[in-house]
């Protein structure tokens, strides 16, 4: 079982290139986005989950502050949470993923729409 909360660990040096060279070594492939930004693909965080690797978590939280965010396209499975049919992650793997960075806990700043299928989401 992965660990919960805050995990990440960094590459060192703590640098976008030790990052994407890490990634690198998981399959994943990063191509920057004009003007700000970095697209990741090859990660499959449905299959983990949501619970990313600590060291993936790293080098993830590394490359959205050098980059200002980090983009993951074309992640989940096709579910149908609360009538809504399409392929996504689930609430629970969003709030997972959310966890990997950070403080690794939620915070909803919002309120909680009742049709919502998660508190955070």
């Amino acid at each position: 079982m992965m660990p919960q909360g805050r995990t990440a660990v960094f590459p060192e040096p703590r640098t976008e290139e030790a990052a994407v060279a890490y990634l690198r070594t998981h399959g994943a492939t990063v191509q920057p986005i004009t003007p700000c930004g970095i697209e990741v693909k090859g990660l499959d965080i449905a299959a983990v989950e949501g619970t990313l690797a600590p060291e993936v978590a790293g080098a993830l939280e590394v490359l959205m502050a050098a980059r200002g965010f980090v983009l993951l396209r074309k992640q989940g499975r096709p579910l149908n949470e609360a009538g809504i049919r399409g392929t996504y992650l689930s609430a629970k793997q969003q709030c997972k993923l959310s966890e990997c960075f950070g403080a690794g806990a939620l915070h909803s700043t919002h309120g909680v729409h009742p049709e919502a299928p998660m508190r955070d989401i």
